[in-house]
């Protein structure tokens, strides 16, 4: 299979100085493999189920648990460029690594990408979800100060109402005690339009303040049911973006073997893992370093 015109050279340049300047950017930006697919020929259905076919699913997701999905798709795109620039310049005979391998490794860098997206966006659902329900609970909160403080002025000085009303105010301990008494204490306050219909008057309660007591504790109820369903956000890649993860590691350790042996004799550059993926592709590197410092100290 023959490459499409087109070199990425420069790309490489400046991919790679990224990945060193921004080591520790966990932000998800579009990587190379698209503008690079569309220089390559693609490949048939079967080639890519033999490629799928080397390694399962469940071993893909166990890989990926170890990593940083958004740091293994940025160094991912980057083995990408120096893969690519390497193919076109020396050929796929003497590298020994097929264009159609290469499609391959594009499209699961595609696939960890858009897993990527999809958990970022819902991460931050989550996020603006939480922020909302705060919001609404900080609104109840403020909502039951207010018709407790009418209640009281209503009450003063009646022993059964003061002891009435101390029986079902409820605490504010956590959130669904604080919905709880707003909601007890709209009932309450409903009833002394009518029993206290003269001092209600006089101290400005009115069934429009019972109405919001109860608007904000349904708001606040809806929202914490939301965040319920929704769960924390998570910091950690769930298992879809994991199996991608995991496939597309796979993938990197195999090149770095071909494409490190093709740069020994002198066919394009060496693949280097960066910090995020160093552990898994490399995880012996620094150790065989301190080894040969220690044996030389000796």
């Amino acid at each position: 299979m023959a490459a499409k015109k087109g070199s990425a050279s420069a790309e490489a340049k400046t991919t790679t100085t990224k990945g060193k300047a921004k080591a520790k950017d966990e932000t998800v930006r579009p990587g190379p493999e698209g503008t690079l697919l569309l220089q390559l020929a693609p490949i048939a259905d079967d080639v890519r189920d033999v490629f799928r076919a080397q390694k399962s699913e469940a071993a893909c997701e166990a890989l990926g648990r170890n990593t940083s999905s958004a740091g293994v798709y940025r160094e991912a795109g980057q083995f990408a460029v120096v893969m690519h620039n390497t193919l076109v310049a020396h050929g796929a005979a003497k590298v020994r690594y097929g264009f159609g391998a290469l499609v391959w490794y594009l499209e699961t860098v595609q696939v960890l990408g858009a897993e990527n997206t999809r958990q970022s966006s819902r991460a931050k659902a989550a996020s603006t979800s939480s922020v909302t329900g705060q919001l609404s609970v900080d609104v109840a909160r403020e909502q039951r100060n207010t018709i407790n403080e009418l209640i009281t002025s209503i009450i003063e000085g009646d022993d059964l109402l003061e002891a009435s009303f101390s029986a079902v105010r409820g605490g504010v301990g956590n959130e669904a005690e604080l919905l709880q008494s707003l909601e007890s204490s709209a009932d309450f306050a409903e009833s002394l339009l009518t029993k206290k219909k003269v001092l209600a008057r006089e101290f400005g309660l009115t069934a429009d303040d019972v109405t919001a007591a109860r608007t904000a504790a349904a708001n606040a109820k809806a929202q914490r049911t939301e965040r319920s369903m929704e769960g924390a956000v998570k910091t950690k890649d769930d298992a879809a973006t994991n199996r991608a993860e995991g496939r597309v590691l796979f993938e990197m350790r195999r090149a770095m073997r071909i494409f490190n042996a093709a740069a020994a004799k002198g066919y394009g550059e060496r693949l280097v893992p960066g910090p995020a993926t160093r552990g898994t592709l490399a995880p012996n590197a620094g150790k065989s370093k301190k080894t040969k410092v220690t044996e030389a100290s000796a």
